[in-house]
């Protein structure tokens, strides 16, 4: 399912748009278990949570609810977005931010083979991302492998499965550039 804010405005708006053509692509090259229902969950924009003296990343359910967005074991795969605290501007108009694209899956039931499964997602990751018609509101920077890389300044500990085989977490780094007055319903 793809989890999409209502009325987003700014940042939101243009992760929005993002979230809905990554998702539409994903679920076409990633859902090799169900062919007409797709187990990937899609997220916008995290909240940086404290919980219990550690700060976890969340996804807003509504009604003042939160939910972890680590890996649910229930699902093939999912994304989310993580952003920078700060967003940088040189006209005071368009605004700039460090997006990471989080991808965390389990390899066996999203890619199709039995060799380097990894590199595969890695590569469908950017080659969607690159081709989406979103596109040129962001610029894509790099890729980051390793949970304490990924998610530098969260918490980590509520993680149950290590990054190990069969599952697997990275991130698309991208360079994001949005207006504050950005909106999409």
């Amino acid at each position: 399912m793809n989890y999409t804010v209502t009325d987003a405005l700014g940042i939101d708006a243009t992760i929005k748009l993002i979230q809905e053509q990554l998702y539409s692509e994903l679920i076409k090259r990633w859902s090799l278990t169900s062919s007409s229902n797709t187990n990937i969950d899609g997220y916008g924009r995290v909240y940086k949570n404290l919980k219990n003296g550690r700060k976890l990343p969340e996804n807003y359910k509504g009604n003042g609810e939160y939910e972890d967005v680590f890996l649910n074991d229930k699902k093939d795969a999912h994304f989310l977005f993580l952003v920078s605290d700060d967003s940088k501007t040189e006209d005071e108009y368009v605004y700039t931010n460090k997006v990471k694209a989080v991808f965390i899956m389990d390899l066996e039931k999203c890619i199709d083979g039995d060799d380097r499964m990894d590199g595969n997602a890695h590569r469908d990751a950017v080659e969607i991302l690159r081709n989406l018609a979103v596109s040129g509101k962001y610029t894509i920077t790099g890729y980051e492998t390793g949970l304490e890389k990924i998610f530098s300044g969260y918490s980590i500990l509520g993680i149950k499965y290590d990054d190990l085989q069969p599952y697997h977490c990275f991130a698309v780094l991208m360079d994001l550039n949005y207006k504050l007055t950005d909106k999409c319903s």
